[in-house]
């Protein structure tokens, strides 16, 4: 999205939105290690046991991710101006949208690593391709109209999309797991035995 913004923005408005991009995007290396480890237990799994697993990491992320990104949009737009100066500083809805589109993002990783573990590779090549024709789509069409919030939602709408493509392939297509997003006090019950696995054990 940077290279179509630089078409579009001048550099002050495009070193705002490069600062606030790479602190949004900072929030998706948490799904990385989660969905390594997601798909290190689902690959062997039984389908039951599988869908079982994938359903409570994906709501255990998104929950957390939620706050997070909740209490980094409030954060952020008084800490990026102290850090980087004035000139820098970014307004709340270009950081919240970026990190609806990051939430997304976060989950779709999920997906990916889900979709392999039942050998349905050519759903992550087919999202991908879509979210990255989806990005120059919106951004050529957002960000002369709209500069940088314009290239905030482009950049969002495409982890969308992207996410969007995975899930109908999920839930229509293979007709697999529901529930997906808010954690349930089963959850809470699953973290609790995680946390107290490790005291009993030392």
């Amino acid at each position: 999205i940077l290279w179509i913004a630089a078409f579009s923005m001048t550099a002050g408005y495009l070193g705002v939105f490069s600062i606030s991009l790479g602190v949004a995007t900072l929030l998706m290396l948490f799904s990385v290690p989660v969905a390594q480890v997601l798909e290190t237990f689902i690959n062997n799994a039984t389908p039951q046991h599988r869908n079982l697993l994938f359903s409570r990491f994906s709501r255990i992320q998104f929950t957390s991710l939620s706050i997070a990104c909740l209490i980094s949009s409030l954060v952020l737009p008084v800490i990026i101006p102290l850090a980087y100066g004035q000139e820098f500083a970014t307004d709340f809805w270009v950081i919240f949208i970026l990190f609806i589109g990051v939430l997304v993002g976060c989950q779709s990783n999920l997906l990916s690593s889900y979709f392999i573990s039942i050998n349905q590779l050519p759903v992550n090549v087919r999202s991908t391709y879509i979210s990255v024709g989806s990005v120059i789509l919106f951004g050529f069409i957002l960000i002369p109209k709209m500069g940088i919030m314009g290239a905030a939602i482009a950049q969002s709408l495409a982890y969308v999309v992207q996410f969007g493509v995975q899930l109908y392939t999920l839930k229509v297509k293979l007709k697999l797991p529901n529930q997906l997003h808010l954690m349930n006090p089963s959850d809470i019950e699953f973290l609790k035995n995680q946390i107290n696995l490790p005291c009993r054990k030392g």
